[in-house]
């Protein structure tokens, strides 16, 4: 059985690659496709026309619509961002970096991906959009800032 904490011990297991499927779902799962099935709507016809469709209609609230819109937005960022995040996974254990360094920076990144999707989907003034553009920034910055030389990982 794989504990928590050998995620974190030097050898330990190295899940970089497994959890690659949970950033995958949580990328896929960021969309609008449940708000929709909560509302009643599922066109598998012409899916990406849904929420405009909806807004034609006048039968859904503005605030709905709006959310919808911030999901969809949020989900095509995280697809975005997977597949340089996934390159650079394999790039690292390709590398023989450490696997709680590998562990580290993909789970710190699917955190991130989490509170990011969350705030672009519940952001609606100013104020909160600059607190999901920082979370965004994390995102992007934390394999950077994870970066040391080779040598320092490999001791």
């Amino acid at each position: 059985m794989i504990s928590f904490a050998s995620l974190f011990a030097s050898p330990g297991y190295n899940a970089s690659y497994p959890l690659l499927a949970a950033v995958w779902l949580q990328a896929m799962g960021a969309g609008s496709r449940g708000m929709m099935a909560s509302l009643g709507v599922l066109d598998n016809v012409c899916p990406r026309d849904t929420v405009a469709n909806m807004e034609k209609s006048g039968k859904y609230k503005p605030d709905d619509i709006a959310k919808l819109k911030r999901l969809e937005a949020a989900q095509t960022n995280c697809i975005e961002s997977l597949g340089i995040f996934a390159a650079s996974v394999v790039a690292g254990n390709v590398a023989g970096l450490p696997a709680a360094y590998m562990n580290k920076m993909v789970l710190g990144y699917l955190g991130l991906r989490f509170l990011y999707v969350y705030l672009y989907a519940t952001t609606t003034y100013t104020p909160k959009s600059l607190l999901r553009s920082g979370t965004w920034v994390a995102c992007q910055r934390w394999q950077h800032s994870q970066r040391k030389p080779l040598s320092a990982i490999a001791r």
